[in-house]
């Protein structure tokens, strides 16, 4: 059985091609790597991880293996080290 996988771009701007540019690149390395993918998220948002209500509701998705961020620190900002990274 294949691995699920999400992966979540996210940019602090208004401006939607950075935005997507990066979903592109972790949406390839999520295929790269034979993963399913499940789903792509995009936020465009404030810092601060109390102001990522998509990305905080996606954690609780017990069926997605595995998710694919292009930074650590753009699933969190606190414990990022406590979150392995693939």
């Amino acid at each position: 059985m294949a691995v699920t996988c999400e992966v979540r771009a996210r940019v602090s701007g208004r401006k939607s091609s950075p935005l997507d540019a990066q979903a592109e690149r972790l949406v390839d390395e999520c295929v790269d790597k034979g993963y399913q993918l499940e789903r792509i998220v995009k936020e465009i948002g404030s810092e601060g991880c109390d102001r990522w209500p998509i990305f905080l509701t996606l954690l609780t998705d017990l069926l997605v293996q595995v998710r694919i961020v292009e930074h650590d620190d753009g699933a969190t900002r606190l414990g990022c080290r406590s979150i392995a990274v693939a």
